[in-house]
């Protein structure tokens, strides 16, 4: 492969998923030794706001005095923990903050771009860069149906390539692209590490809950409620990021009597997914959903909504994971009933990583370039 010089722009500087897979896609193509520049925004979604939303005073009001501190007070990109230190010290991978956008001297140093949102679509539209890719890592129209047509637009006059991470999002894609490449999500190299050395005997605590926003928390909240109600010797743990540190997630800790964590790192998160029984993701709608497919290579078993994102890649109901109705006492006794019942639990821990070979990290970012 020949050497380039890559950007990776992700959408801000914060824990998720497009920031992990950014990183992760740096040490594999820095790896190669092509040199890696991640972009990160001190003030992001600029364009989002200004040129598509046409909204600048809400972009100032919910984004730049927050994100200002946050830059002027910790200047480190959020998952630099599991970049590789190598390839950092020897100039593979460059970490480079910039205001809004990327300057013009350093996209004409690039000889790919790759782009994480829609608002960089329209951003770097007119750029002539040797190769751009566009990573849907969700559809944006799902949340602004207004702009629906606005997206798809973008997205049509696209001059570049158009991955995507599942075929739920490929088939969400199709009425407007055509032959959109799917290259899955990878689980990142600190958690695949554990798929091989799973105790499947060892004692566990009961339940890990992802709580994203606050649909999650309803949800989450109707099930923990009922699962109490039948048993109150469950031991359930929390996580949530920071940004969504609100009242509602601190009284679903409280009111559960869980331990609450928030924005844990790498090997944190390991830990927890190593030290409990099941992960319950209550999420009704989810471009892919990362926590699942991560919980399941440490052998935690995932409480999930089956049409989730790429849950049809990897679920099967009763034998890897269990398949959340909704039907909040049908689903409280059902898990409550694999807990008390030893066989059951082991028989969905042992199956629990027995379909995520796709999901392997080896050259993610090569598959991405290809």
């Amino acid at each position: 492969m020949k050497k380039k010089k890559i950007g990776i722009l992700v959408t801000s500087n914060s824990f998720g998923g497009i920031a992990k897979l950014s990183a992760m896609m740096a040490n594999d193509l820095s790896k190669q030794n092509n040199i890696v520049e991640i972009y990160i925004p001190i003030l992001p979604y600029y364009t989002f706001y200004f040129k598509i939303f046409k909204r600048p005073f809400l972009w100032i009001r919910l984004f730049f005095i927050r994100y200002l501190i946050k830059y002027l007070f910790y200047k480190k990109f959020c998952f630099e923990d599991i970049l590789n230190k190598k390839n950092i010290n020897s100039g593979l991978i460059n970490i480079k903050f910039v205001l809004t956008t990327i300057k013009k001297k350093d996209l004409n140093s690039l000889d790919c771009l790759v782009l994480n949102g829609i608002g960089d679509v329209k951003e770097y539209q007119d750029f002539k860069i040797k190769k751009k890719i566009y990573l849907v890592n969700q559809i944006e129209e799902i949340y602004s149906k207004k702009y629906k047509k606005i997206y798809e637009k973008l997205r049509k006059n696209f001059k570049g390539d158009i991955v995507t991470h599942c075929n739920f999002m490929q088939n969400k894609l199709s009425n407007h692209i055509k032959n959109v490449r799917v290259v899955p999500n990878p689980i990142s190299h600190g958690i695949w590490k554990h798929r091989n050395k799973i105790n499947i005997n060892k004692k566990r605590n009961d339940i890990l809950v992802y709580v994203k926003n606050d649909r999650i928390y309803d949800d989450a909240y109707n099930f923990l409620k009922k699962i109490n109600e039948l048993s109150d010797k469950l031991k359930i743990t929390i996580i949530a990021r920071k940004d969504n540190e609100n009242l509602k997630v601190k009284l679903l800790s409280k009111n559960t009597n869980a331990k609450l964590f928030l924005d844990l790192n790498e090997n944190s998160i390991a830990k927890l997914y190593l030290n409990h029984s099941f992960l319950l993701y209550t999420n009704r709608y989810e471009d892919f959903g990362m926590p699942p497919v991560e919980a399941m290579a440490c052998g935690c078993i995932p409480i999930l909504n089956p049409k989730t994102g790429a849950a049809s890649m990897y679920s099967k109901n009763n034998f890897n994971s269990i398949h959340l109705t909704y039907n909040t006492l049908f689903d409280a006794k059902n898990v409550l009933d694999k807990l008390k019942n030893e066989n059951k639990l082991l028989k969905l821990r042992k199956n629990s990583n027995t379909k995520i070979n796709q999901f392997n990290p080896d050259d993610y970012g090569i598959k991405i370039l290809n």
